[in-house]
Order: C-alpha cells, then sequence, then structure tokens
C-alpha cells in the first residue's frame, strides 16, 4: 500500500528522529472532506463536516461511537466521487477509501490517490460499501472519481478503527497512522529486528494486525487470551520467531508479562499514546525499558505535552485553535472578567481535579449574586451554563428565570430531555443550565455565551466546556465567556487565557488585559488579548537589547531574532520535553555562534534546537539570514519576509546612503 506525502514525511521524521531521542510521539490529525459534506452522529442527526469539533459522537458502521479527538482542515487538489446507490461526493487527494471485494471481502483502507493508479481490472473489483445503524446490513456500490479543482478539506482524528459513516451511511476511514507504524514495524523486520504493538481495545488488534500485512506483507503474532506470541520466542532452534507481536495491554498486565524477556523487542508501538500515562501500560513500557517506543495520538495541547514529557522526549505537529479562528474555522472567543470573588479555598482535590461535592457547596452562597450578573451581561445570546451538581444546576436555573431571564435546567434522568433540548436548539428560552451532560457530542451551533460555574484544573475538561460554544453560524458573531474572580491557592485553575496561552506568563498576562476590560463594553477578544501580550512583552524586550546594542562584541539575541520574524512560538519558547531542559550542546553552541548567535542567550537544548530549526527552515525557502534580519530591524526594516537576495540589495542601499535609511 502507497503511502500518502504526510505519512512520509512522518514517517521519515521518525526514522530520523531515532539519532537522537528513545522514545518519539507521532501526532497524525488528517482532513478528507469538501465543506457541507453530511456526517452522520450517533444520536442520528447530521451535522456538515465543518461543523464538527472535538467530543462530538459520531456513528461507526458497527453502530458504535467514535468519538472525535481532533480536528484538521487543509487545501488540496479535489476528487468527486460516484456511486451507483448514492449522491456525489467530494474529498481530499488524500482521503482514504474504505473498500471491500464482495460482501464478505476485508475491508481495505486505500489512499484514493492510489486507487486511481490502479488498472481497470482491478478498480472494477473494488467496492465502498454502505453500513445501516442498527442493522447488520450491508450494501456494496460501483464507484468512480473524477478529479476536479483544487479546494478546502475538514475532517477529524477518531477514537477506535476509525471507520465513521456519512450522512447517506457511507462508511469512510479518516486516518493513515496505522499505516505509518506498520511501515516503521516493516523496516524494523528486515533489519532482523522485533517489534511489539500495543492497543487496549480488540477491533485496534485486528486493525493493526490487518494493516500491517496489508500495507507491508508481514504477519504477526497476537498475544492475547488464549493467543500465547510468547510460546513462539523459546529456546528451540526450531521455532519461528514473529518479526511483530500485536498485544493486548490486559493481556501483558495479567501475569504475561512476565514470560517475556526484557531484551525481545527493539521497538514498541503504542497506539492512542494518551493512555501511555496509565499504570498498565507504565509496566509493559518499564519492562521492555530498552526497546525504543514510539506513541501516536492526536494532537496534544501544551498541558497534555508536558504530561507526555514523563514518558516521550520528542512530539510535533499541531493545529491549535488560534489557528483555527483565525482561519474563520471556529467563532472567535470574547472573555469577561464579572466583579464577583468566588472563594475556593475550601474546595478539596479528588482525582487531580475540584472535588465536585465540594465545589456545589462552595458555590452555592454565591449563585444569586452570579445570576444577577450574568443576567446584565448575557443580553441577547443563547446562553450555556456548567455547575459542579445537577442540584446547583437546578437552582441556577431558577434564580435567572427570578432574573428575568427564559431558563431551564436538564439532567440524564430529565423525562423531557429531548424536548427540553429541542426548544433550547430553537430558541424557546435563552439559557440552559446542566452539570455534565452536555460535556460532550452535544451540538447547538448558535451558542453564543457559555457560563463556567464549573471551575476546572483539567485543560481538555474546560475546552470541552469552552468548546460547546465555538461553532459557527449564522448570524453568530462570536462566543463570549464570562468568568469570574476565583479565589485560589491553585495555580493550576483553568481561566479563558488558558485556551490560547503558550506559557504560563503570557496566561498571566493576557488574563490582566481581560481583568481590566476592553472598548467593547469590558469584553475582551482573546485573540487580541494575546497579540497585546505579546506586543508589550515585544517592546520590554526590545528596551533591552536596545541596553545590549552598547556591547563591543556585537552578537545576536535568539530573542531579537524571533522579533524580527515576528516568531511568536519562538519569541515565547517554553520547553515542554525532558531533554528540551538539557543544556545546549556544543555543536549546537558552535552552530549558534556560527550564524551570529550569541550561545549563552539560549535558555536550554530545547530553545537552541527551535532558533537553529528557524535557521535552516529558512534558509531552505532562501530567505534572508538572521544577520540579514538584525542589519535590517536596525534601520526600521521588516526583513520577515524577504529573500537572501532582496535584504543585500537593501543592506547594500544603506551603506551607499552612508549607513542612513533611505528616504
Amino acid at each position: 500500500m502507497e503511502l500518502r506525502p504526510y505519512q512520509q514525511q512522518a514517517i521519515d521524521a521518525v526514522e530520523k528522529g531515532w539519532d537522537e531521542f528513545h522514545r518519539q510521539l507521532l501526532v497524525l490529525p488528517t482532513g478528507c472532506h469538501a465543506a457541507g459534506t453530511p456526517i452522520l452522529m450517533h444520536d442520528g442527526s447530521v451535522k456538515k463536516v465543518e461543523d464538527v469539533v472535538p467530543g462530538d459522537f459520531l456513528m461507526g458502521p458497527d453502530s458504535q461511537t467514535r468519538t472525535v479527538l481532533q480536528l484538521a482542515r487543509g487545501r488540496q487538489t479535489m476528487y468527486r466521487v460516484f456511486t451507483d446507490k448514492t449522491p456525489p461526493f467530494v474529498v481530499n487527494a488524500d482521503h482514504m477509501l474504505s473498500l471491500r471485494e464482495g460482501r464478505a471481502g476485508k475491508i481495505e483502507n486505500t489512499p484514493l490517490q492510489v486507487f486511481i493508479r490502479y488498472g481497470s481490472l482491478r478498480k472494477k473489483r473494488q467496492r465502498l460499501w454502505r453500513a445501516f445503524p442498527g442493522t447488520a446490513d450491508i450494501e456494496l456500490m460501483s464507484f468512480d472519481v473524477m478529479r476536479i479543482e483544487e479546494g478546502d478539506y475538514y475532517g477529524f482524528a477518531l477514537d477506535g478503527d476509525h471507520l465513521y459513516l456519512t450522512g447517506d451511511c457511507t462508511v469512510h476511514h479518516n486516518t493513515g497512522k496505522t499505516i505509518c507504524f506498520a511501515h516503521l514495524a516493516a523496516r524494523e523486520a528486515y533489519q532482523g529486528r522485533h517489534t511489539l504493538i500495543l492497543a487496549h481495545r480488540d477491533e485496534l488488534l485486528q486493525q493493526a494486525r490487518d494493516k500491517l500485512e496489508a500495507a507491508t506483507g508481514l504477519s504477526s503474532a497476537l498475544e492475547k487470551a488464549d493467543s500465547r506470541a510468547y510460546e513462539l520466542f523459546g529456546d528451540s532452534l526450531f521455532a519461528t520467531k514473529p518479526h511483530v507481536v500485536v498485544g493486548s495491554v490486559q493481556t501483558l498486565g495479567n501475569g504475561r508479562l512476565a514470560r517475556w524477556p526484557k531484551d525481545t523487542f527493539n521497538l514498541v508501538v503504542i497506539d492512542e499514546a494518551h493512555h501511555v500515562l496509565s499504570d498498565s501500560y507504565r509496566r509493559i513500557v518499564d519492562h521492555f525499558g530498552e526497546a525504543r517506543l514510539l506513541g501516536v495520538t492526536a494532537t496534544p495541547d501544551r498541558g497534555d505535552k508536558k504530561s507526555l514529557g514523563a514518558v516521550f522526549e520528542n512530539i510535533a505537529f499541531e493545529y491549535p485553535m488560534p489557528v483555527a479562528i483565525k482561519d474563520k474555522f471556529l467563532a472567535p472567543i470574547r472573555a469577561k472578567l464579572l466583579p464577583l470573588r468566588i472563594d475556593l479555598g475550601a474546595v478539596r482535590t479528588t482525582a487531580g481535579d475540584y472535588n465536585a461535592a465540594d465545589l456545589d457547596a462552595g458555590i452555592e452562597p454565591y449563585l444569586k449574586r452570579v445570576a444577577e450578573e450574568v443576567a446584565g451581561n448575557v443580553e441577547h445570546r443563547k446562553t450555556l451554563v456548567f455547575l459542579p451538581l445537577v442540584r446547583t444546576s437546578e437552582m441556577f436555573a431558577a434564580l435567572l428565570r427570578g432574573q428575568g431571564i427564559r431558563a431551564e435546567h436538564v439532567d440524564g434522568g430529565s423525562p423531557d430531555r429531548a424536548d427540553i433540548l429541542a426548544r433550547y436548539a430553537k430558541g424557546d428560552f435563552q439559557a440552559l443550565c446542566n452539570s455534565s451532560l452536555l460535556l460532550e457530542g452535544y451540538d447547538c451551533p448558535d451558542i453564543a455565551c457559555i457560563v463556567c460555574l464549573r471551575p476546572t484544573k483539567v485543560r481538555s475538561l474546560y475546552q470541552q466546556m469552552i468548546g460547546r460554544g465555538t461553532r459557527i453560524a449564522p448570524g453568530k458573531d462570536d462566543l463570549l465567556i464570562l468568568d469570574f474572580l476565583w479565589q485560589s491557592t491553585e495555580h493550576s485553575l483553568c481561566v479563558p487565557a488558558t485556551l490560547f496561552a503558550r506559557s504560563d506568563e503570557e496566561c498571566r498576562q493576557m488574563m490582566d488585559l481581560v481583568a481590566q476590560g476592553g472598548g467593547g463594553g469590558g469584553e475582551v477578544d482573546l485573540l487580541d488579548a494575546q497579540a497585546d501580550a505579546q506586543k508589550s512583552r515585544e517592546e520590554t524586550l526590545a528596551r533591552r537589547l536596545r541596553e545590549q546594542l552598547r556591547k563591543k562584541a556585537r552578537m545576536l539575541d535568539p530573542i531579537e531574532y524571533a522579533l524580527s520574524l515576528h516568531d511568536d512560538d519562538l519569541m515565547e519558547y517554553e520547553p515542554t520535553m525532558p531533554w528540551h531542559f538539557l543544556e545546549a550542546t556544543d555543536k549546537q553552541r558552535t552552530s549558534l555562534q556560527r550564524f551570529g548567535f550569541d550561545p549563552n542567550m539560549v535558555t536550554c537544548r530545547g530553545h537552541a534546537s527551535a532558533v537553529l530549526d528557524r535557521v535552516f527552515a529558512r534558509s531552505r525557502l532562501n530567505l534572508c539570514t538572521p544577520k540579514q534580519a538584525a542589519v535590517l530591524q536596525k534601520y526600521g526594516y521588516d526583513a520577515s519576509n524577504l529573500t537572501f537576495d532582496e535584504a543585500k540589495k537593501l543592506i547594500d542601499t544603506i551603506a551607499a546612503n552612508g549607513w542612513r535609511r533611505a528616504m
């Protein structure tokens, strides 16, 4: 099976990384559908692909849920697919077609751009298929594809086997990460080495085995229940040791691990790598501690990176929320800090987050004043409120009604739950209060205000709550978050700036700006707050750099370089992986010096790597050098997008003018 371009790039990046890292993380969200493509939700509703958000539950061909983990978006050559049973649909060139040869045929998930290169006879044998929820029925479809113009595509990364249904019940596959680690396992096998692929669900185990064979021709042994792969690794000279073992975490954790010598495997692969933080996975990883470790997951955020950094040494690829908003994929987010102090001092921590019962008791005395503040600030916005428990949710809905806001409560035990949600969607009332019912999979795009009265230290939970309002909808300009002056000794309390901030310092600066309010009645756009915090930091850094100009031996400061490129990520660099925190290597320091940098100004090995990565990337694009950028910045020129030749010509002009900027 031929690799997609991004898959090949990912494999090459991992292979290159082995030279330096022992434990790596591979992150592969993907895209596939044209805007407007209907995606079937598990509750039977249909949502346009561009409206799908993390936490949504999609329908799988087995009628089970597939959870959206991460969004993706891009632009590529698009193809129109025609079938004999459904209307045509449009996908990108990298889309993975889920194909069968006959009703009992094995499912093969094949990249579209591979399919179009098949011979005519092979193409005729391939069928798309439909699965109908609640039944075991499938329907095969003949199909053909036609190349059309370049266009935008939208998609997502899913858990499980990555199969899901569009609105007409056609089965699709959304990611190619299994193929990536299959090829990496094959590379190990070709060198006579052994790989263990770990998963925690039966379908993932079988999928890994099937994809390994389809993609590389390699068969594998199974370590699960009555399948005892360890017996194949005995001392007998006649034993055939498989190069790949696919293992159940549960089986290995139930006493089977001791039967495996610690040096059996050269590579251990973990599908859905966020599970590696659990004790069952860690025991296996520690047992095979000499093996290289590869984790595969959807895109982690800053908090996830630091958690996974306890295991992995290298991490890559992101599509962060600010970029999605700038791409008009999500609604702009505004925040307003209401002048009400809520004391969380007596709230205990349970399993890493605030205890729900303590929160419930802690916020109850403030609910009446909170209702007054909310009523005075929501205006016409459709509002969703999260509270710790059902009791306070019911209470708060009643208090909002007392303030003239049409509000209702809903929970899992509400006999008229479907009716309440339907009336809320239609706009029959303005505010809906809940505890945790609507955290995942709930879709109401015109929600324009989130009130989070369930404070949390868990970033993913906070993102889920806010994510209920980030969808774009007609007539909706933005999402407003109403926040409060939470009084807590915990520094890990999630606040609106948590969604965007690249560092704790930037988060504090952004929340200071939110507290000061803006021109829109005290509301502050979070992207604007981030930009203002960045500008303030740039000005502070620029002052520091001007003071350094007095030095005789003038060398570049990496922050000065980041300033000249307007590179926020480099300027706000924060180490996450363990190796990032180490001192820069001699080789890095020599390279930095060669490019004109003061190596003493890099903060750590990760910082040095980030600076050099930018330099090399710009060199490949023939953009100006760090020294050229520094000279031009000194004379007030923006050199961020100038080529080497353009920068040279401009510097020559300045020199010819007596080292004065030309008027």
